[in-house]
């Protein structure tokens, strides 16, 4: 007898050949130029949807009621922000939903519009260098 376990499916970006020399060639220009990592901030955001479970639960009987949960249709959302630096973490920050918040690190298209990059221009930020489809570059 087979002894399958159900595990939840991992995704990972797609990454093509001309993305991963870009990934390469981003990461062996970082370690050759020594770049120190003292002046940067890793920042990332994320949606939580509040008062739902989205994991698993163990149970004897599958017929159990604790593994049946009420749903909202429209549950209560709330995007949280933060940054890491090489002296520790920052505070996180809870914001509206109405309120939008562009960190251009992973390069996410929502980072990287014409529209964020000039604002982060105009107030001086400067724009590092980041590799395609790179999310998991990011250490937060």
């Amino acid at each position: 007898m087979m002894h399958l376990k159900s595990v939840p499916i991992i995704k990972v970006p797609f990454v093509n050949p001309t993305q991963k020399m870009k990934r390469f060639n981003y990461v062996f220009d970082l370690i050759h130029t020594q770049e120190d990592f003292e002046n940067w901030m890793w920042t990332d955001e994320s949606m939580v949807q509040l008062g739902g479970n989205s994991g698993w639960i163990t149970v004897e009987d599958v017929h159990d009621k604790e593994r049946f949960e009420m749903t909202k249709k429209h549950p209560v959302k709330v995007q949280v922000w933060g940054g890491i630096t090489m002296d520790g973490h920052g505070p996180l920050c809870f914001l509206d939903q109405a309120e939008t918040l562009g960190t251009e690190q992973d390069h996410a298209p929502c980072h990287t519009a014409r529209t964020t990059l000039k604002q982060l221009a105009d107030w001086g930020v400067p724009v590092s260098p980041w590799a395609p489809s790179s999310p998991d570059l990011n250490p937060i």
